[in-house]
């Protein structure tokens, strides 16, 4: 028996004290107790944290004062650990016009990430090898391929993200890119006016 195998056992045996049930197959565990449950994506090489499992429920858990509405589905990827209040890592899905906002903007882009395909669920499952291959490959094999001069960063950090889109070369990847999309999601987003310093 290997030394991980013999912490996740004593974990599960230490979280089972305390109603919380962990299965562990093919790198992913499954986290329940009596009021929610959720799944953690983990590499073998990464521990699960006692915390951080406490959090993710206790995130999962999450409902309206009337109990109507709350979170869906909860999951964590591999950067998960302990966070402030929710676990840093952890992706929760609510109901239509349910937030949390205790949640959001702890530990900002530390690993978390919106990202958009402009596909629906069943035009997404038709490529859905060549989407779990392309997110390995940014996410856990830290693969991330975007040219950016540093002129660029530059006018990002002095003149903020509209600059920033302005500065960049035509060519290589960015000759793709639709800028007027672009610039209207950073025109979406909420407090991009103070992002320049």
């Amino acid at each position: 028996m290997t030394s991980h195998i013999r912490s996740i056992s004593r974990l599960q045996s230490a979280l089972q004290r305390q109603g919380i049930h962990v299965e562990h197959a093919n790198g992913i565990f499954q986290l329940h107790n009596e009021h929610a449950q959720a799944s953690v994506l983990l590499p073998d090489s990464l521990p699960l944290e006692e915390k951080a499992v406490k959090q993710l429920l206790a995130f999962a858990s999450v409902r309206s004062p009337d109990a109507n509405h709350g979170v869906c589905k909860a999951c964590a990827t591999p950067d998960f650990h302990p966070g402030s209040i929710a676990p840093v890592g952890s992706i929760v899905a609510t109901d239509a016009g349910f937030v949390i906002p205790a949640a959001i903007g702890t530990d900002i882009n530390c690993g978390m990430r919106l990202l958009t395909t402009g596909f629906n669920l069943t035009q997404a499952s038709l490529h859905k090898d060549a989407l779990i291959r392309q997110l390995q490959r940014v996410l856990l094999e830290n693969a991330r391929d975007v040219p950016a001069h540093a002129q660029a960063f530059a006018a990002l950090c002095d003149a903020g993200p509209a600059a920033f889109l302005d500065s960049l070369p035509d060519g290589g990847i960015w000759a793709a890119a639709d800028r007027d999309r672009l610039q209207q999601e950073l025109t979406a987003c909420i407090g991009q006016s103070h992002g320049a310093g």
